[in-house]
């Protein structure tokens, strides 16, 4: 199988995704209480903000 390229910007939008996806879960059933995931929910942007600069940053140095 032929390597690819990472394409950053899928990347970061399907860790949002998941992440807010799971965010949703726990607070539909109560293992997480709604103030609580106002705290959770700028941790998953953030990560997945750091996956993209982390990414592009590393795309953006060529190894040959």
């Amino acid at each position: 199988m032929a390597k690819h390229e990472t394409d950053v910007t899928s990347l970061v939008f399907g860790v949002l995704f998941l992440g807010l996806a799971g965010l949703w879960a726990l607070v539909r059933y109560d293992a997480l209480s709604l103030p609580a995931a106002s705290v959770v929910a700028p941790i998953v942007l953030i990560l997945a903000g750091a996956a993209g600069l982390v990414l592009s940053l590393r795309r953006g140095v060529r190894r040959p």
